[in-house]
């Protein structure tokens, strides 16, 4: 992942973020590069990001059928999956919008 280019352009891409949503972000990003253990830029190479996306899916229909976490990511049954995988799948469009503007 390319960390300082993907901050720099969160603060001037999308000015209306507080530097603690870039910090999330960032982190967001790096968290799933390690659950996922590949680096965020080869999994762009590979599909735009796509296969991580839906991994990240969690459908109000999932939530009541009490389906398992589909992410590599570990999260416990007192998480809210929907809002949580949303939240992780937000740094990863992010950081597919950051690639997609520097191709």
């Amino acid at each position: 992942m390319r960390k300082a280019g993907f901050r720099c352009w969160l603060e001037q891409n999308k000015p209306a973020l507080k530097t603690s949503s870039v910090n999330t972000y960032v982190r967001d990003a790096a968290l799933i590069e390690r659950r996922y253990g590949r680096d965020l830029d080869a999994l762009y190479a590979e599909d735009r990001l796509e296969g991580v996306l839906s991994t990240l899916r969690y459908t109000v229909a999932d939530e009541r059928a009490s389906k398992p976490n589909p992410s590599k990511l570990r999260l416990t049954k007192r998480m809210h999956f929907r809002s949580t995988l949303s939240a992780y799948a937000t740094a990863v469009r992010h950081y597919r919008d950051f690639r997609d503007s520097s191709v």
